[in-house]
């Protein structure tokens, strides 16, 4: 049994060797089945909508933030408090800049490196 284990082992590696290689590796993606290419596909879009889900969460949490901020500021009359407020706003708005630039370049680099070697 350990023997089966390690020959499964050591053929998991030869494998991921010959597909680094990228003459091996761009044969290989020429001989794959339709449904494997239909399958890297589908990753893909998976990938951009995680990417988009992302972006989303930056936003949903930016502008609970922001509201909460602005209660603080409203609300009370303690100056701790309502400078929280403010903290809050201020974070809230260099959230939703961070998330979105954030959520950009991960499309960008989705978009110039995987769909860009898919295609050759």
């Amino acid at each position: 049994m350990r023997s089966k284990t390690r020959t499964l082992k050591f053929a998991a590696v030869v494998e991921l060797t010959n597909l680094a290689k990228p003459n091996l590796a761009l044969s290989a993606r020429k001989n794959m089945h339709p449904h494997t290419k239909l399958r890297e596909q589908y990753a893909k879009e998976r990938t951009m909508l995680s990417i988009d889900r992302t972006i989303l969460s930056y936003i949903r949490t930016s502008l609970t933030t922001f509201a909460m901020g602005i209660t603080f500021i409203k609300f009370f009359d303690d100056n701790l408090l309502v400078i929280g407020g403010f903290i809050l706003v201020a974070f809230s708005i260099i959230l939703l800049l961070f998330g979105i630039r954030r959520g950009l370049q991960a499309h960008k680099h989705i978009k110039k490196y995987v769909i860009s070697q898919s295609s050759e």
